[in-house]
């Protein structure tokens, strides 16, 4: 497989249709290629299931996709699944765009460990082949040269390692310097060291920022205090390259 037509081509033979189909029916839809293609274990009985996405989770698959937002904050993630929604989505991104890297920060690394982990799940689960060069604690890399690592949020830790494409601050609302730990590793999308202080936050607060808050209000939201006032820290956030 080298680029999306192999790849369609390839995944509609293993899939049993014809690739007309599957292009049809996954054009402007990655969540229905998410479906189609991603099986996951199911928590109670431990049998392994078709994958089927919630309307919120769709709704976040398609802010990553579609929006104009290069920030997107998520609250109340546990039941809803963000961190794991944002790790298919960079799986599939990956996939279709090679060479893509993925960093996944989070207060522990063994916590970034987990959606790395969430990852190699997915490619194991999958009802098509999906290649890997190699699989490790904590990092893949997959046929084409995309790539996701897991970091712990120490900013350091972002330190000397290539450009990104996007990135996950997992568990954010435990992370203490919250803005320190953005700069450091929002740098990755320029492949530059960040300044102290400097820059690159300051820049993307002039973008376009999705939340989706913490309230009754199902809808994505430009950046602004909550729905009611009061400030939430996210507990999930993607930093991802602008797409103009």
């Amino acid at each position: 497989m080298e680029d999306n037509g192999d790849i369609l081509t390839a995944f509609a033979d293993q899939l049993g249709v014809e690739p007309e189909v599957v292009e049809e029916r996954w054009d402007g839809r990655p969540d229905r290629l998410m479906e189609d293609i991603f099986r996951i274990r199911d928590m109670d009985t431990g049998e392994v299931r078709g994958l089927e996405l919630f309307d919120t989770q769709r709704k976040a698959v398609m802010a990553y996709f579609y929006g104009d937002a290069d920030t997107i904050n998520n609250y109340k993630g546990r039941r809803i699944g963000y961190s794991f929604i944002y790790a298919l989505c960079f799986l599939v991104e990956g996939i279709l765009v090679p060479n893509s890297f993925y960093p996944v920060v989070s207060r522990k690394y063994e916590q970034a460990e987990n959606r790395i982990e969430d990852i190699e799940n997915l490619i194991d689960n999958a009802k098509v082949d999906i290649p890997t060069n190699f699989v490790n604690k904590g990092e893949i890399e997959l046929w084409n040269g995309s790539g996701y690592k897991a970091y712990s949020g120490d900013p350091d830790a972002s330190r000397g390692d290539k450009s990104a494409r996007a990135v996950l601050l997992d568990e954010m609302a435990f992370i203490e310097d919250q803005q320190k730990v953005k700069r450091a590793f929002g740098a990755f999308l320029s492949g530059e060291e960040p300044e102290d202080g400097a820059g690159l936050d300051a820049e993307r607060q002039e973008r376009p920022v999705y939340d989706y808050p913490q309230t009754g209000n199902r809808e994505w939201v430009r950046r602004g205090r909550q729905p009611g006032g009061g400030h939430l820290h996210p507990t999930a956030v993607v930093l991802q390259r602008r797409r103009d």
